[in-house]
């Protein structure tokens, strides 16, 4: 098991949501719109863009993360929200092992922390191949 980390500087908000309106015709990763702040924000199951196999937290998730770089915004399903932690030296993973789909495409870098190993992603990278405007 592994975690996703997400630069701090580009998380807006960890906020409770109802589950997302389906949009038709919508890519299978985006699973639907949630209302946020005067809009709608398209939420999306990472875990399925990044074809990392089955997973359940689209159906389990309460918990949207609210993600945004330059113009690209999105909300990002989450089963936990583990806080914010500065990566120290001493914690960067000489090797890389973190694999699974597309996640060694947008992996930055990987840290061992208390909670698992994490996986740093490239978010404007990420959010540039979802292909969503805000």
């Amino acid at each position: 098991d592994f975690l996703i980390g997400l630069p701090a500087s580009q998380v807006q908000a960890v906020i409770a949501a109802d589950p997302p309106c389906p949009l038709p015709m919508a890519p299978p990763h985006v699973v639907g719109l949630v209302s946020h702040s005067d809009g709608a924000l398209a939420v999306v199951d990472l875990a399925r863009f990044l074809n990392l196999g089955e997973t359940t937290v689209a159906a389990t998730a309460n918990r949207v993360v609210v993600v945004r770089s330059d113009e690209l915004e999105a909300g990002l399903l989450c089963d936990q929200a583990l806080g914010v932690h500065s990566a120290g030296g001493d914690e960067i993973a000489l090797e890389c092992v973190v694999r699974g789909g597309q996640l060694e495409t947008y992996t930055t870098f990987e840290c061992q922390l208390a909670v698992g190993r994490t996986a740093a992603v490239d978010l404007t990278r990420l959010l540039n191949a979802m292909q969503l405007r805000a």
